[in-house]
């Protein structure tokens, strides 16, 4: 460098805007000290090092090259030059670079840094391993190096020698990104207390990090710690509101949520999570019954529960007239709107306001706004159970009398008090009603707007979508005819509220995330055909269609009532590319259209000929698709087997009023264990999931042997269960269903939520 102190002066200028981040103000500088001296090798290094931070790789490669052209045992420029190389993606050119840098100068820990990062990104991980050793002997404190050096060592299966490396990278450099992969570490080794405590230091350190909050609520949750896994998730919510993956995160947070009703944020969130469909409702409903059921205020709703005629007490709640119900209240018509309210002594108390309710309507008690929001609540919540809920002839007597006010008000030209249509709506269908759709054109209160909306208006909705639906088959079976009998009965499930939010990726991304382990490369076809066969009432289609990019999905049913269900709630949610259509799947086999992924979800086992119609769908598959199937285990099926029989002694039917009479008639039918197996099922409390759970016209559970017999001859892989990666046998024996049968027969109760599976096309 020349010795004129102007420069020099400029130099150093330039320099100290550099080191300060100013690296516009740094390039234009040194382009002044290059202006008044072209041979300044320092120069033109910087300003190559300035491009190669600002992303302009092939302007800072050509500055870097012109530096070490006029001073070639430059080593910094070697190391930079190398980088830049790197991220041109010429790694072979990279490499000589950073070993050119370290034939200069042999001390240089940057230099033996960046040649181990680019070692471990080439899959070379012993030269990776020895280049990280030369730079910690001579920087032992090089925070990035030690942590670099653990991330080799964790992929490389040495889990004390990373951690070892990850503290002391600590230890030099207290880092977010360090505590979390130390943390992340410690989680996959069963030590997520340990864990927690890093997750929470690196929160600390980035604390307007969305995912740091979302690496600590995950902590927290698989540590046990509910609550503060959901404050944690709240807080990655605050900082991210828009991703579904934090949404989806802290819905998973609040449905393990112990029974306290004293925290009215997390009763908020629970509230929108049940309204936004953050997660399927069934799924948080227990942990909003248990925050409701914990309320400690003495005038709250539950604590009536267990009061056997809450008449007088209940008046005094219908008589509340507030325009702002408080966060638990607001829970509580949330919740009895969006999902079954799978608990037996919560249902009788449930029954019990009904009661006590049609009785207060007699006497003509006084309803505020609040009131009549509990008893469109309790609409809601029959009305999802299909009227389950036992009856007197008490009650048959005084609805009858009800019925018949309503409909001398409505003979005189009034409309009737909009309490008395909520508590019919709470024991009958109001689309029974003569003449119900006039309703519709009446002014009506908010809460009972919505009720008259989802019994009267939304049923005609769909009697029109499902005369306007396709059949692609003729139905001709006898048993397919008594199962589209039963669904067109009772279409299951009966849901509400707005569909998950779900991520969306290509199919090959989203087996690898269902299937821990699974190797499949790039994305898979970029837009795929997709085919759910016994789609129900939409919410595996829709799920489906949200999970895959760029999907077109066909979803076929048996029922025609269901597929009407499908479609409202399809086009309620906006989603244009999914075509709903009648059809038998064993009749399936003469379609000419090919499909990328079939799903087929308690669908075979209601067959007379499970293989015929998996065979049948198999035929559909394109070379090298996938296949997803729910089929009943057998083993975790035995209980409810032997319930099935219990119940056939007993003479019972399939219609409601049979179910109804089953259900109260159960604890006596059936032995203490059958009994404390179907309480604990959400399906048995409304009657279209009783009668598929135990009235159904046609079941076949499956065994695995009988499952590895039907992958042989269909020419079909095994790719695995979607369960968690730690339950069941590990390694590839997760692929081996010899293995699982194994596994099964120690563990029975293990698919008790069917067999969920994938295949693939053998030599795909």
């Amino acid at each position: 460098m020349g010795l004129d102190p102007t420069v020099r002066r400029l130099f150093e200028t330039a320099r100290g805007h550099h080191r300060a981040g100013d690296l516009s103000r740094a390039e234009a500088l040194y382009r002044e000290v290059l202006a008044a001296q072209p041979d300044h090798a320092d120069a033109l290094h910087m300003l190559g090092l300035a491009a190669l931070q600002a992303g302009r790789f092939p302007t800072a490669r050509a500055h870097l090259a012109s530096s070490i052209a006029l001073a070639p045992r430059l080593a910094e420029a070697h190391n930079h030059l190398g980088l830049t190389l790197q991220a041109l993606r010429q790694p072979d050119a990279a490499e000589a670079a950073f070993r050119q840098a370290l034939a200069l100068k042999r001390r240089f820990a940057p230099a033996w840094l960046n040649l181990g990062n680019l070692m471990a990104l080439t899959s070379r991980p012993a030269e990776a391993a020895e280049a990280y050793r030369h730079a910690l002997a001579v920087e032992p404190r090089n925070a990035a190096a030690h942590a670099n050096f653990a991330k080799l060592l964790a992929a490389s299966g040495k889990p004390a020698d990373a951690e070892a490396h990850y503290r002391a990278a600590l230890r030099s450099a207290p880092d977010a990104a360090i505590h979390t992969a130390l943390a992340a570490l410690l989680h996959r080794d069963g030590r997520p207390a340990e864990a927690v405590e890093h997750y929470r230091q690196a929160s600390a350190l980035a604390p307007r990090s969305a995912t740091a909050a979302m690496n600590l609520a995950i902590g927290l949750r698989d540590a046990g710690r509910a609550r503060e896994a959901a404050h944690a998730a709240a807080t990655a919510h605050t900082l991210a509101p828009g991703d579904p993956a934090v949404r989806s995160l802290l819905a998973d947070c609040l449905m393990v949520l112990e029974p306290t009703g004293d925290d009215t944020t997390l009763a908020a969130y629970l509230t929108r999570a049940l309204a936004e469909g953050w997660a399927r409702p069934q799924l948080l409903a227990p942990a909003a019954l248990g925050l409701l059921r914990a309320d400690p205020d003495p005038k709250g709703l539950f604590a009536l529960e267990g009061v056997a005629e809450p008449d007088a007490a209940l008046a005094d709640w219908l008589r509340r007239d507030t325009a702002l119900p408080g966060p638990l209240t607001m829970l509580l018509f949330v919740v009895l709107g969006a999902a079954v309210i799978a608990d037996r002594a919560t249902e009788r108390f449930l029954s019990a306001l009904r009661r006590s309710a049609l009785r207060l309507c007699a006497t003509g008690a006084t309803v505020g706004t609040l009131g009549l929001g509990l008893l469109c609540g309790l609409a809601d919540q029959a009305w999802l159970t299909e009227y389950a809920w036992a009856e007197t002839d008490a009650e048959a007597a005084e609805l009858a009398a009800l019925e018949q006010r309503t409909a001398a008000a409505r003979a005189g030209g009034g409309g009737p008090a909009p309490e008395w249509l909520a508590v019919l709506a709470s024991y009958r269908g109001l689309g029974a009603l003569p003449d119900a759709g006039a309703l519709l054109d009446l002014s009506w209160p908010a809460a009972l707007a919505r009720c008259l909306t989802r019994q009267i208006a939304e049923p005609a909705q769909e009697a029109v979508l499902q005369a306007g639906l396709p059949r692609l088959t003729v139905i001709r079976d006898a048993t397919s005819e008594s199962v589209r009998a039963q669904y067109e009965a009772n279409p299951y499930p009966r849901w509400t509220g707005s569909v998950l939010d779900l991520p969306s990726a290509g199919v090959h991304a989203v087996l690898r995330g269902a299937l821990p382990g699974l190797v499949l490369d790039g994305d898979g076809p970029p837009a795929p055909e997709i085919l759910v066969a016994g789609c129900g009432t939409g919410q595996h289609p829709i799920e489906t269609a949200r999970r895959f990019a760029n999907s077109r999905v066909l979803a076929v049913d048996l029922s025609l009532a269901s597929l009407g269900y499908a479609a409202r709630k399809t086009r309620e949610a906006g989603i244009a590319t999914i075509t709903y259509a009648q059809a038998d799947i064993v009749e399936l086999g003469a379609l000419e259209r090919r499909f990328d992924v079939i799903e087929a979800m308690g669908v075979l086992h209601h067959l007379e000929d499970p293989e015929r119609g998996w065979r049948a769908l198999s035929g559909l598959l394109r070379p090298g698709g996938f296949m997803k199937l729910g089929l009943y285990s057998a083993a975790a099926r035995a209980p409810i087997a032997r319930a099935r029989a219990q119940i056939a002694s007993g003479g019972y039917g399939r219609s409601p009023a049979e179910i109804r009479r089953f259900r109260r008639d159960m604890p006596a039918l059936l032995d203490p264990e059958a009994v404390a197996n179907l309480l604990a099922s959400p399906d048995f409390y409304s009657i279209s999931g009783c009668r598929d759970l135990l009235f159904h016209a046609c079941e076949h559970p499956f065994t695995l042997p009988r499952i590895a017999r039907a992958l042989d001859a269909l020419d079909l892989r095994f790719l695995g269960f979607e369960l968690p990666a730690a339950v069941g046998p590990q390694g590839a024996a997760r692929r081996d269903l010899a293995a699982w049968d194994a596994f099964e027969r120690d563990h029975p109760d293990a698919f008790r939520a069917m067999y969920q599976f994938w295949v693939r096309a053998v030599g795909a």
